[in-house]
């Protein structure tokens, strides 16, 4: 209730790179079980913010920028529909493909997030238009993966 929230999504838009690590950080601490603020980030702009340090070259920080917005998105359907329509679902996929980068927490976080971010409500009915987001990613990964001949690239 102190406010510190507006503040630190500012400084995910600060020009100095240490301000928008600790804001990320911060963020990731005040949403973290915390509903009241997890609405505040929302209200706040926070996704908009948060989805420029999604290509971060800090793993650490795209883990954390994941965690956030998944935070976020839980606690209302206009935040989960902003967070999709600024490629939330590529995020996640990316997050999950990025094996090498991440510990493997990071790729489960990435599953749970997906499924997450999949069902209504918490009501287990699927929201069809995520799903054949994910499909279109996950063949567009494979295609990545696969040579002119059809075989996997090693």
């Amino acid at each position: 209730k102190a406010g510190a929230i507006p503040p630190l999504v500012n400084f995910l838009e600060s020009k100095e790179k240490y301000r928008q690590q600790c804001a990320v950080v911060a963020l990731a601490i005040l949403t973290r079980d915390s509903p009241a603020n997890s609405k505040a980030a929302g209200s706040a702009r926070a996704i908009d913010a948060l989805m420029k340090h999604k290509d971060s070259p800090i793993p650490e920080a795209r883990d954390e920028v994941a965690i956030i917005v998944r935070n976020i998105f839980m606690e209302d359907n206009d935040y989960r529909d902003q967070f999709v329509q600024k490629g939330g679902v590529s995020f996640f996929i990316k997050q999950l493909n990025a094996a090498g980068d991440s510990e493997p927490e990071a790729q489960v976080d990435a599953i749970h997030s997906l499924t997450l971010l999949m069902d209504v409500d918490g009501a287990g009915e699927i929201n069809e238009d995520i799903v054949d987001q994910v499909q279109l990613d996950a063949i567009h990964n494979l295609t990545l993966l696969m040579d002119g001949a059809g075989e996997i690239n090693e």
